[in-house]
């Protein structure tokens, strides 16, 4: 989202929910189709979860980063 992207730089996804979850079934959830993509883009694909509130409020530094530097796709 920089655009300091690199041959060998990854994706990193945050996945915005709107109720509470569980992290382990989300992970499990969508371990199929982001392997998929990695394999058929040949790059490492790595994801987060939060919920809207927690994206929106919290002081978390990594969140915080998102809100600042990412793209909302």
């Amino acid at each position: 989202a920089r655009g300091d992207a690199r041959d060998d730089s990854d994706i990193d996804v945050l996945i915005v929910l709107r109720n509470n979850f569980k992290y382990g079934a989300m992970l499990k959830k969508t371990s199929r189709v982001v392997a998929k993509l990695s394999l058929e883009n040949d790059v490492v694909i790595s994801r987060a979860f939060a919920t809207r509130q927690q994206y929106e409020q919290s002081k978390i530094p990594f969140l915080m980063n998102v809100r600042r530097e990412g793209i909302a796709v």
